[in-house]
């Protein structure tokens, strides 16, 4: 189990238990929990689905996830110990198809799942800018509010509760068809359908304007793009799903209910106000509108009607101690559990590839030096010797043969070099063969392209010779071994 599997882990339970949790909570206390506390709690509970789990030492609470991580170093053990020392899969041992996908999956996990951290939320990431494009397109193209009206009472609300920090621009919305929505994430517009608007009266645009403050001054179009970015980040956890949306019904009863604590006597009027505005269209996600499905409304309304009562008896010290009592319980996993993930000691470790139990047959590799005379002909060729290790040099002996020479060469000392002279004259007693230990102080360090590997299986190896046309054979003879008993070595 590495980093990115503990985390995934970690946050999808975590995940759980905070959502579920508070679901719950919000199940038993109904209308005794407050909307802004609701708020800030599936905040929080947003910020635990995402922060790594804790490993420091000095947390009371010591989690041990080797036994959870010696399965997976196991299956890819047994996965590298059915391979050969080459990576091949033996002929007696021909899997399936899912079996080798999944053992090539087990050898390359860790670049399979950087690869998925960084390419699977692109994506998500990309439907979201274009939805924030093609709206933002849209937006573009509508005219500024000049209903008279209208401006005077959005006026008159910034003046009883406030100017906003950042500006807000009005626009008409009337050409697209939407309810009253708020868009954009730094220069905010509200987009009014005035042609509907005309329909309501004083008080009721007057609440409509209000409420649309209430999520401007409260930063919810930010908190919204900033909930939606988190969650196509991190799409592969369904809780997030849950908090977003959590999110976003929590600002809208939020901004209900600071608005009716303003207003308590205007509980039916905003209510009528929120189902002349319901719609069945899902809308878009980039933006906050004051329309909503019927379910939705038919929670908000519930929501208004039964909590008018316990506005006037609920404490404060209360409240705000079952909202500490519930972060406590949610941020408990990440602030008092620490995590361990190293393999237990018990643990069997990874095997390494099966080796070929049978000894490598021994060798010799050439490497060709070329001398050549003042007229750039080839006067001198020869061979550098290297040797397996280990070598069996006692009796065995290398056998050049070359124009019909045979020329047996003791390998009891280990040579190095190999040397080919040549007089000028093709004739084949003009070529004279030397070994020594060290090399010709004549060589000029030319290396040549050639460079071959002469097994001891009695196989002759040709190398060129230049300026001759017939090639030299080079045969490597070692006592104990013979064609009849090749099986008993593996090929270099």
């Amino acid at each position: 189990m590495n980093t990115l599997e503990l985390y995934i882990g970690a946050t999808f339970l975590r995940g759980a238990f905070a959502v579920l949790l508070l679901l719950g909570a919000e199940r038993i206390l109904r209308y005794r929990l407050d909307p802004e506390c609701r708020r800030r709690l599936w905040l929080f509970s947003l910020v635990v689905l995402v922060i790594p789990q804790m490993s420091v030492s000095v947390l009371p609470v010591k989690l041990d996830l080797s036994e959870a991580a010696a399965p997976m170093f196991r299956c890819i053990g047994s996965a590298a110990g059915n391979l050969q020392a080459d990576g091949s899969a033996p002929e007696s041992r021909r899997i399936s198809a899912l079996s080798a996908t999944w053992r090539f999956c087990s050898f390359h996990r860790r670049k399979i799942e950087a690869a998925a951290l960084v390419g699977l939320p692109l994506p998500a990431l990309l439907l979201l800018l274009m939805r924030y494009l093609r709206c933002r397109r849209m937006v573009r193209q509508l005219p500024p509010v000049t209903d008279r009206r209208v401006l005077e009472l959005w006026t008159r609300v910034l003046r009883e509760t406030g100017s906003l920090r950042r500006p807000v621009i009005l626009l008409d919305s009337s050409v697209i068809g939407p309810g009253p929505t708020l868009f954009g994430c730094f220069r905010r517009k509200l987009l009014l359908p005035i042609e509907r608007l005309k329909e309501l009266s004083d008080k009721e645009l007057s609440l409509l304007l209000e409420h649309e403050y209430h999520h401007c001054r409260s930063g919810d179009d930010l908190l919204n793009m900033a909930a939606l970015m988190i969650w196509a980040v991190f799409w592969y956890n369904p809780f997030l799903l849950i908090v977003r949306r959590k999110i976003r019904s929590s600002c809208e009863l939020a901004c209900d209910h600071e608005l009716l604590r303003r207003h308590p006597e205007s509980v039916r009027e905003y209510g009528m106000l929120l189902l002349k505005f319901a719609s069945n269209s899902a809308g878009t996600v980039v933006a906050i509108g004051l329309s909503n499905a019927p379910h939705e409304l038919s929670r908000r309304i519930r929501g208004m009607t039964g909590g008018r009562v316990v506005l006037m008896r609920r404490r404060r010290l209360l409240r705000w101690g079952v909202v500490l009592l519930l972060g406590g319980l949610m941020a408990a996993p990440s602030l008092l559990v620490a995590v361990d993930v190293r393999p237990a000691r018990n643990s069997p470790p990874i095997r390494e590839a099966q080796a070929d139990p049978r000894p490598p047959l021994p060798y010799l590799t050439f490497c060709e030096f070329l001398e050549r005379s003042e007229t750039g002909e080839a006067k001198e060729v020869s061979w550098l010797l290297d040797y397996s290790d280990p070598f069996p040099a006692a009796g065995s002996r290398l056998i050049l043969e070359f124009r019909g020479m045979r020329h047996p060469i003791p390998l009891d000392r280990k040579p190095r070099w190999i040397r080919l002279l040549h007089n000028g004259d093709a004739a084949a007693e003009k070529w004279h063969w030397e070994t020594s230990a060290q090399q010709p102080p004549s060589l000029r360090k030319e290396r040549g392209v050639e460079r071959r590997v002469i097994p001891a299986d009695r196989n002759p190896v040709y190398i060129s010779v230049p300026e001759s046309a017939v090639p030299a054979a080079l045969l490597l003879e070692i006592e104990g071994i013979t064609p009849g008993n090749l099986d008993e070595f593996r090929h270099p």
